[in-house]
């Protein structure tokens, strides 16, 4: 078994109030456990970008009818084709579609192409999540 270490916090009450709605809304069991969790979290996604390569997702919403997006869209991932495993593209609605791309590189490249894409003009919302490293 772990060694359990105990430690003291003092944090702001509203932001400790809002934490306390976050480990409500996500039925965590005890703060401790949240925390644990946000600092393995944080603490792997240092270590990626340190450590260079790895494998991710990256996950796409954006309306369809804006005017040339999929044409900007498809030649960013082919700007970064050395990077795009596979994409999915998935029709939500009318006017919306998400797209998920599995990438494979150094972490700047992953959050340089998912920038690339964040920027554009009628994508509402792109996330890059760093899987694994090598």
């Amino acid at each position: 078994m772990k060694e359990l270490a105990r430690f003291g916090v003092s944090i702001d009450r509203e932001l400790l109030d809002r934490f306390d709605q976050y480990c409500r809304d996500r039925e965590y069991p005890t703060r401790s456990k949240a925390i644990e969790d946000l600092l393995r979290a944080a603490l792997k996604t240092e270590a990626i970008q340190q450590d260079g390569a790895g494998q991710g997702v990256v996950v796409m919403l954006y309306d369809h009818h804006r005017r040339d997006l999929t044409n900007r869209l498809t030649e960013i991932q082919h700007q970064f084709q050395n990077l795009v495993i596979c994409t999915q593209h998935i029709h939500l609605d009318h006017d919306f579609c998400m797209e998920t791309i599995a990438v494979h590189g150094s972490a700047n490249e992953m959050q340089a192409f998912t920038q690339q894409l964040e920027v554009q003009k009628g994508v509402e919302f792109c996330s890059l999540t760093i899987a694994r490293n090598h």
